[in-house]
């Protein structure tokens, strides 16, 4: 795992992983260490979990199914619950949300 974080560019502040392992605390905890900003990816069989790095919520959203379609209603009242979530529980991060669907920006106002 350090040879990966070592791999990360300091100057550019957020990391976007392809692998569920990536979820893991000690990554978390290397990415921290290094002021370095975890992008929460919707779609590629990844863990859904929104992670807070930094005082920052990066969320991508690709899609469903990636690149080709629409969320359902469902998915993005989840998504919108897990942001709420944070919101009480972390008080005074910074939501970033990438793609975000209109519907999602809706739900969170």
């Amino acid at each position: 795992m350090e040879q990966l974080l070592s791999q990360v560019d300091p100057h550019y502040n957020n990391v976007e992983f392809r692998h569920p392992s990536c979820w893991e605390s000690e990554v978390v905890r290397g990415l921290q260490q290094r002021n370095i900003i975890f992008c929460t990816v919707s779609g590629f069989g990844l863990p859904e979990e929104l992670m807070i790095t930094q005082g920052v919520a990066y969320i991508r959203f690709h899609g469903a199914p990636v690149y080709a379609g629409c969320y359902t209603e469902e998915t993005l009242k989840n998504w919108a619950h897990k942001v709420k979530q944070a919101r009480i529980n972390n008080f005074g991060f910074i939501l970033i949300i990438r793609c975000m669907p209109m519907q999602l920006a809706m739900l969170l106002l």
